[in-house]
């Protein structure tokens, strides 16, 4: 379900490769791992609800920023993503947005 929401709203992009979680961090699709981490730890910061409490859909950016950090950063679900885009990880779980934040930031 989360995977349809993210692919209706990028499925208009003309492309051989899904970038979408690419762009959402702001990195190329050569970025080392970390270069995608220092990305969504600078975005997760600015974009977290907790900073936005006024702005509607902050916490769907924090979300949607999440995700793209969480299959990007894990080098077998990056390879499914580069390979087939948001279809090829139909079959993959990914934790909370807030719960990964809170590991990576204590």
């Amino acid at each position: 379900e989360q995977w349809k929401e993210v692919h209706r709203e990028h499925k208009g992009k003309a492309s051989a490769m899904d970038t979408t979680f690419y762009d959402l961090l702001g990195v190329s699709t050569s970025a080392t791992g970390g270069e995608i981490k220092r990305a969504y730890l600078a975005k997760a910061r600015v974009l977290h609800p907790d900073k936005n409490p006024n702005e509607p859909g902050a916490k769907e950016r924090f979300q949607k920023v999440g995700e793209a950090y969480q299959v990007l950063s894990n080098e077998a679900t990056r390879a499914k993503y580069d390979m087939g885009g948001l279809g090829g990880l139909q079959d993959t779980t990914l934790l909370d947005s807030s719960t990964m934040y809170a590991m990576l930031f204590g």
